[in-house]
């Protein structure tokens, strides 16, 4: 007999070992604006974002147990 288990921090605590992904706004967090007198880009910031990561819904995140059986004949 045999135990597998994935992500065992999740296991012990659900704060722990969750997978974060960018939300969308954090990736593209530059906008541009316009061009200036010398054809230079002005761009503006982006600094409204709250949260630049959020937990990943996937089973990743999840502990996971997979229970095995060997018979030999």
């Amino acid at each position: 007999m045999s135990i597998d288990i994935v992500n065992v921090a999740n296991l012990l605590n659900s704060d722990w070992g969750v997978r974060s992904i960018a939300n969308r706004g954090a990736t593209s967090s530059l906008e541009l604006v316009k061009f200036n007198s010398k054809g230079a880009p002005v761009f503006n910031y982006k600094h409204n974002l709250k949260k630049t990561f959020r937990d990943a819904v996937t089973l990743a995140s999840r502990w996971q147990m997979q229970v095995g059986l060997r018979y030999n004949f």
